[in-house]
C-alpha cells in the first residue's frame, strides 16, 4: 500500500529572489515490498494558478522509493513571485498503478504563503 502525507505543510516564498524562507515536504510511503525500489506516480493541482518551475522548483509525476527504504519525499521550494496569491495550496495526489495499491491518505497538501 502506498501512502502520501505532508509532513512539512508550509513553506514560505522569499520577498525577493533570495533563497526560500521555508520548504514544504510531501512524504510518499509504502508498506510492503521493501526489497525493490518503486516508482509511484502523481499528479500536481492547485487552484490558484500556481506553475510547475515558475512559483515553486520544477519537480516531475514521480518519485522512486529506493530498495529498502519505505519512504521518499518531494520537497516544495518556492519562489518569490509578485503574482502569486498571498497563500495557494499545492495538493499531490497518488495515481493508481498496477504496480501498487493506493491507501485512503491518496493526497496531500502544501499550502505556500508569502514572506513577510
Amino acid at each position: 500500500m502506498v501512502t502520501v502525507e505532508a509532513t512539512d505543510p508550509v513553506a514560505t516564498r522569499p520577498v525577493t529572489r533570495a533563497p526560500a524562507l521555508d520548504t514544504g515536504t510531501f512524504t510518499i510511503r509504502r508498506s510492503t515490498n521493501l526489497l525493490v525500489p518503486l516508482t509511484v506516480s502523481f499528479t500536481r493541482s492547485t487552484g490558484s494558478g500556481l506553475v510547475n518551475g515558475v512559483d515553486y522548483d520544477a519537480f516531475g509525476t514521480s518519485v522512486t522509493i529506493p530498495a529498502g527504504q519505505a519512504a521518499a519525499t518531494v520537497t516544495v521550494v518556492p519562489h518569490a513571485s509578485a503574482q502569486a496569491p498571498a497563500e495557494a495550496a499545492l495538493m499531490l495526489t497518488l495515481s493508481p498503478s498496477t504496480a501498487y495499491v493506493v491507501g485512503t491518505a491518496a493526497d496531500a497538501t502544501v499550502l505556500i504563503r508569502s514572506g513577510p
